[in-house]
């Protein structure tokens, strides 16, 4: 079935560095970060002012978290949902939520690179006191195992897709692959024939 954006299955995520939740009270702010904060709205503040992942590699995912405020001194703000509008990003396998006055709510975003160059996405998160985005900016280099995803393939209903996985040693030493397994049901790994499963090179 093709990937919706904003979607985060958890198979995927639970294979993907995990995307995290956790609410802090109002006096746990550390360092700088009011610097660094903006205001969605007067009840809404977020930080950093955008979010950039900057030179990550092909098929490795990478995480980072902005931090959602809540500015108000008297009342709750229910968080509902959060998504995105592109497949390259997952955010945090969410459920409603609701932040204290003065509440602070990490939110942790995992960037999958699918392809090279620049990627551009936004955030949507959707509260009881209105919607508001967040860009989120990326760039995509090539793979030191010049590993690279299966894309836009179209596959008949009951016909096989074999494509090999390679992956190329970029270093002086030996590289030992110790797992390669898949989070979908419909896909089935098998090693390469002419490596044995007892073999301790594999």
């Amino acid at each position: 079935a093709p990937e919706k954006a904003g979607e985060c299955k958890p198979g995927v995520c639970e294979d993907l560095p995990q995307a995290q939740l956790s609410i802090h009270e109002p006096d746990d702010a550390v360092g700088d970060a009011a610097n660094a904060i903006i205001e969605l709205s007067p009840q809404v503040s977020i930080t950093p002012p955008s979010l950039e992942f900057r030179g990550r590699e092909l098929c490795v995912p990478a995480v980072e978290s902005v931090e959602l405020i809540n500015n108000s001194p008297i009342d709750d703000i229910a968080i509902l949902s959060v998504s995105t509008d592109n497949v390259h990003f997952h955010p945090s396998l969410f459920e409603s939520t609701s932040l204290p006055p003065g509440g602070r709510l990490t939110i942790s975003i995992v960037f999958l690179p699918r392809h090279l160059g620049p990627v551009e996405g936004t955030l949507d998160i959707q509260t009881s006191v209105g919607g508001f985005l967040y860009v989120i900016n990326a760039y995509g280099v090539p793979s030191p195992y010049r590993i690279a995803p299966f894309l836009n393939v179209s596959v008949f209903s009951g016909q096989r897709y074999t494509p090999p996985i390679s992956i190329m040693n970029p270093y002086d030493s030996v590289l030992h692959v110790t797992e390669v397994h898949t989070s979908e049901n419909f896909l089935h790994l098998t090693l390469p024939s002419h490596i044995s499963a007892d073999d301790p090179e594999a």
